[in-house]
């Protein structure tokens, strides 16, 4: 977005940005849709989530404290074992 808005044309914008250009990128993209293999996990909650709450508040985290809550997340839907692990423990 800065290059953007420093008025850089999009297609080099999209090249310093991405270190690809917008073919090739195009070509990757569509084999990876075509391939239609995504990864996806159902989650079933214990209580109904409840977004209609008062008392709900947004609070700053630390990266360690980022990072392990995304470990956590992808520890508990079975991705990544190895980066799940290596993100936890930055919070330990």
């Amino acid at each position: 977005m800065n290059l953007l808005d420093s008025k850089v044309p999009i297609a080099d914008a999209f090249q310093q940005a991405f270190e690809t250009d917008l073919e090739a990128f195009e070509k990757s993209f569509k084999s990876y849709i075509q391939g239609a293999k995504y990864m996806a996990t159902g989650v079933t909650f214990e209580k109904k989530l409840d977004f209609e709450t008062d008392n709900a508040e947004a609070a700053p985290v630390s990266e360690a404290e980022a990072q392990a809550y995304l470990g956590d997340l992808l520890a508990h839907t079975r991705r990544y074992c190895n980066d799940a692990g290596r993100l936890i423990s930055k919070r330990l």
